[in-house]
């Protein structure tokens, strides 16, 4: 997305960065915080989405929430009708059509009596198909975000929980109610899925709202804050809050390269949530929302034909150092060879040298 956001600050601390968005309606505005000012096009304008904006490629056709929904119907004024009068008098007026009729009737004739007509026999009743029940529940609107205790239809189907068609068999038979919002989005209760359906088997994938605690139960129930910590049980189903978001952003942002070379040599999504204490859904989901793949295949390939290439190249320096020491070997045997047989030539000379010596002396050695 070309699209770029004007930037601004938080309203309540004036520091914050944030990005801020008008409606090109009534020219109201709205703010989205920015932590390191780094956030990318794609995932502002979704934001503004969730918050029920359409939001424009350009920028020009940006539509708020409040302009999404119907204007109400104005009350019209009560009819005032002039009749007629003669010169000279007040004009009369009527309140309404039902008071200026009762005036313009004129008076019925008396009625004669006269004897009374037999009833018709009544027709023996005909087999007529049953016509199937209608609907008399109200269309549902309101914003185009999920309300409290509510679940959007995509989500149900996609988590499993529960079929496609078995949600439009229901919905037809109005045994299950919904919320229609513009844009192409319906919803449903969590109260009425569950007392249908039963409870899902995939609460964490999901991510169901839990159920609004009782009066009694709030001396007993934790209150979940931004500010709890990242592994607070890991018996219950993680939550990530707004905290969590920010730590994982920041840290996947240090050590991510590009989309086209990945991570960083020796990191990936699991370093990353085991250095954090963190689920590695949570790593992963955020990675592939606003980063790209966790390692290219094309940067792994060239990086395994750069070693291939360079164990190539030591091997053949290997090949010829030994072709070498193989030349330096055969030398020196032929070296040795040399020194034995002069050697030898030695030995002979000094026999013959001892044998003529004792020959003139007469004295053997």
């Amino acid at each position: 997305m070309n699209r770029q956001f004007l930037k601004s600050t938080m309203d309540v601390d004036k520091k914050t960065p944030a990005y801020k968005i008008i409606c090109n309606h009534c020219r109201q505005s709205e703010k989205v915080a920015a932590p390191h000012n780094i956030l990318p096009p794609e995932f502002v304008a979704k934001k503004f989405r969730q918050k029920g904006w359409i939001v424009s490629k350009k920028g020009n056709e940006d539509i708020c929430p409040k302009c999404l929904l119907p204007a109400p119907a104005k009350a019209l004024p009560p009819a005032v009708l002039l009749a007629f009068t003669p010169p000279g008098e007040k004009p009369k007026t009527f309140p309404s059509l039902k008071d200026l009729a009762t005036v313009m009737t004129p008076p019925t004739p008396p009625v004669l009596a006269t004897k009374p007509t037999p009833a018709p026999a009544p027709k023996p009743p005909e087999d007529k198909p049953t016509p199937a029940p209608v609907s008399t529940k109200p269309e549902f609107t309101g914003p185009l975000h999920a309300l409290p205790n509510e679940i959007r239809y995509a989500e149900v189907v996609r988590s499993g929980w529960v079929s496609q068609s078995l949600l439009n068999a229901r919905m037809k038979t109005n045994e299950l109610s919904s919320r229609r919002a513009s844009i192409r989005k319906t919803f449903f209760k969590r109260e009425e899925l569950v007392k249908i359906f039963g409870e899902p088997k995939a609460r964490a994938a999901l991510q169901l709202p839990k159920p609004t605690p009782k009066v009694d139960e709030f001396k007993s129930a934790p209150i979940q804050t931004d500010s709890a910590p990242m592994n607070h049980d890991p018996r219950l189903p993680p939550e990530m809050t707004k905290e969590d978001w920010r730590i994982i952003f920041a840290e996947i942002d240090t050590h991510y390269l590009d989309e086209t070379t990945g991570y960083a040599a020796n990191y990936d999504d699991k370093r990353i949530a085991d250095g954090l204490k963190v689920p590695l859904a949570w790593v992963r989901t955020i990675r592939e929302e606003n980063f790209g793949p966790e390692k290219n295949p094309d940067s792994e390939f060239r990086s395994l034909k750069t070693l291939v290439e360079n164990a190539e190249n030591n091997l053949k320096s290997i090949n010829d150092v030994m072709a070498k020491v193989k030349n330096r070997i055969s030398e020196l045997e032929s070296m040795q060879e040399a020194l034995v047989k002069q050697i030898g030539g030695v030995n002979a000379t000094i026999v013959n040298v001892n044998a003529r010596i004792a020959h003139l002396t007469g004295k053997s050695w």
